[in-house]
């Protein structure tokens, strides 16, 4: 009978044991919660101060580095290099593609799709495919001044400075560059 007694108390005190676990682990997740509440709301506002943008990618044109859907946030700038990824005023709307010359470059696309600039074939580990695209540009291609060359990720959908239809893009058209991505929270990090 004793010993009855104790295996009853033993699993008494189990389940007991594991309410409680359940009960901190809801905790945990809550403290989460609430974090990454008060994280978004600081980004808010921040990216309400207008030093910085908020954009919700649509399309496929930097698919690697970006996806459709994904929102990312980035800083207001004067200032780009290679590289960066760039947000720019395009008809009524904006678009994000990879600056990869500036003023004064000259840009060469190779048969398989390698971009030169200045004579060097550029390091793109985030293009997962090559194309020339819709390309109606001739190259060698010298670059304005005041413009810049753009490209997306996605070199076979990508419509881009290689188009006539896009062009270099002016300086002045350009609007910041993206730097983290913040949707989905799976993939939250920094845009190389």
């Amino acid at each position: 009978m004793e010993e009855s007694r104790r295996a009853v108390s033993i699993r008494q005190l189990e389940e007991e044991l594991q309410r409680e676990r359940c009960r901190t682990k809801r905790r945990k997740r809550r403290r989460i919660a609430l974090v990454c509440l008060l994280v978004l709301l600081i980004l808010l506002i921040v990216l309400g101060s207008g030093f910085s943008t908020v954009l919700r990618i649509s399309g496929d044109a930097m698919a690697g580095t970006l996806r459709d859907g994904d929102i990312a946030v980035g800083l207001k700038s004067s200032h780009y290099r290679s590289g960066d990824v760039v947000v720019f005023r395009f008809n009524s709307g904006v678009l994000v593609k990879r600056l990869l010359a500036q003023s004064g470059d000259w840009v060469e696309l190779d048969p398989a799709g390698w971009f030169f600039v200045n004579g060097a074939r550029l390091n793109e580990p985030y293009v997962t495919e090559t194309s020339r695209g819709n390309c109606d540009v001739v190259f060698p291609l010298t670059i304005p001044e005041g413009s810049c060359f753009v490209a997306g990720d996605n070199r076979p959908v990508s419509i881009d400075s290689r188009s006539s239809v896009v062009g270099c893009v002016e300086e002045s058209a350009l609007v910041g560059k993206l730097l983290l991505r913040i949707w989905p929270l799976t993939r939250i990090g920094l845009i190389h």
